[in-house]
Protein backbone atom coordinates (compact mmCIF):
# COMPACT_ATOMS: atom_id res chain seq x y z
CA UNK A 1 0.00 0.00 0.00
CA UNK A 2 1.34 3.40 -1.01
CA UNK A 3 1.06 6.20 1.08
CA UNK A 4 -1.23 7.65 -0.86
CA UNK A 5 -3.85 4.95 -0.41
CA UNK A 6 -3.78 5.20 3.36
CA UNK A 7 -6.79 6.75 4.96
CA UNK A 8 -4.97 7.19 8.28
CA UNK A 9 -1.38 7.39 9.63
CA UNK A 10 0.36 7.18 13.05
CA UNK A 11 2.43 9.85 13.80
CA UNK A 12 5.48 7.70 13.08
CA UNK A 13 4.14 7.47 9.31
CA UNK A 14 3.02 10.80 8.72
CA UNK A 15 6.58 11.57 9.74
CA UNK A 16 8.39 9.51 7.25
CA UNK A 17 5.18 10.53 4.75
CA UNK A 18 5.87 14.39 4.97
CA UNK A 19 9.74 14.23 5.82
CA UNK A 20 8.77 16.30 8.98
CA UNK A 21 10.16 15.28 12.23
CA UNK A 22 8.32 13.49 14.35
CA UNK A 23 8.58 16.02 17.50
CA UNK A 24 6.83 18.34 15.36
CA UNK A 25 4.22 15.71 14.70
CA UNK A 26 3.75 15.95 18.36
CA UNK A 27 3.93 18.92 19.30
CA UNK A 28 1.42 19.98 16.35
CA UNK A 29 -0.93 16.84 18.24
CA UNK A 30 0.03 18.62 21.58
CA UNK A 31 -0.93 21.93 20.68
CA UNK A 32 -4.43 20.78 19.19
CA UNK A 33 -3.37 21.95 15.56
CA UNK A 34 -3.43 18.33 14.32
CA UNK A 35 -6.04 16.45 15.33
CA UNK A 36 -5.14 12.73 16.12
CA UNK A 37 -7.84 10.34 17.50
CA UNK A 38 -6.90 7.41 20.01
CA UNK A 39 -7.64 3.48 18.62
CA UNK A 40 -6.55 1.37 21.71
CA UNK A 41 -3.36 3.11 22.92
CA UNK A 42 -2.06 3.61 19.02
CA UNK A 43 -2.76 7.81 17.82
CA UNK A 44 -4.29 7.47 14.18
CA UNK A 45 -3.92 10.81 11.93
CA UNK A 46 -6.99 11.04 9.37
CA UNK A 47 -5.06 11.88 5.80
CA UNK A 48 -7.60 14.94 5.40
CA UNK A 49 -6.43 16.38 8.90
CA UNK A 50 -3.04 15.61 7.60
CA UNK A 51 -3.72 17.69 4.60
CA UNK A 52 -5.38 20.39 6.55
CA UNK A 53 -2.45 20.96 8.62
CA UNK A 54 -0.02 21.00 6.05
CA UNK A 55 -2.00 23.35 4.23
CA UNK A 56 -2.46 25.45 7.12
CA UNK A 57 1.65 26.02 7.60
CA UNK A 58 3.17 29.20 6.49
CA UNK A 59 4.19 29.10 2.61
Amino acid sequence: MQDSDKIAYTPKSLSHATDTGLTKIWEAIKKGDLKARKLGRKRLILREDAVDWLKGLPA
